[in-house]
């Protein structure tokens, strides 16, 4: 109800269509294409809602580089029905220091929080950056892995607990992977990731559709 009051007074647009009066909009929301699977980075396994396409790409932008944080709303709930029910810790990875104060806030913890609104999950704002990165966007596979390594150090509270890595897409999997490693060099579990949507590579052995060995998830 206070959603709607406020939109009367400070209307917004579709992330998607960009029709006024929701973050998305019923006609947006009921064609949606959530299409909820489990995938996998090297042997971490994770969860994720949809396909980055065309609507995804629209939805998550907002998201991100247009401060419409209220579309994580819709984006939410679909990611905490796939956490099953059960209960732990969320780990939102950490934007790059020049992408949150371009933005001013990160994405994927304003995102962890809200899906810790709707699932048995704790946020603990564990992860950071210990040195400049580039932007992931312009990088092949090898590149993002190079750019990355050894780039994240975890905070002494992960120390001895099992996490859930959440993020709004997952590509190439270099930034969540380099995020498991720091938070497991710290002394947590990571048993999986968490993202909305999911980037699938042509000619890429980022995915395996069998499970690793020692595979991990919640």
């Amino acid at each position: 109800m206070f959603d709607e009051l406020l939109n009367l007074v400070l209307p917004t647009n579709c992330a998607i269509c960009k029709r006024v009066g929701a973050p998305v909009c019923l006609t947006c929301s009921d064609h949606f294409p959530s299409a909820p699977r489990s995938t996998w980075r090297a042997n971490l396994r994770g969860q994720a809602v949809c396909d980055y396409c065309e609507p995804s790409i629209q939805l998550i932008r907002a998201f991100k580089e247009f401060g419409q944080t209220a579309a994580g709303k819709f984006m939410a709930p679909q990611m905490a029905n796939l956490l099953n029910g059960q209960r732990g810790f969320l780990v939102a990875v950490p934007s790059n220091r020049s992408n949150q104060i371009r933005r001013g806030y990160s994405p994927a913890l304003v995102l962890a929080r809200m899906v810790a609104k709707h699932s048995g999950f704790t946020v603990i704002d564990g992860l950071r950056f210990s040195r400049p990165v580039a932007d992931q966007a312009a990088l092949g596979l090898e590149a993002r892995r190079q750019n990355l390594h050894h780039s994240m150090v975890a905070r002494p509270s992960l120390r001895g607990k099992a996490v859930v890595l959440v993020d709004d897409v997952v590509t190439t999997g270099a930034t969540l992977l380099e995020a498991a490693r720091a938070a497991e060099e710290q002394g947590a579990t990571v048993t999986g990731f968490l993202t909305f949507s999911e980037t699938l590579l042509k000619n890429d052995q980022k995915i395996s559709k069998k499970p690793a060995k020692n595979s991990k998830w919640v």
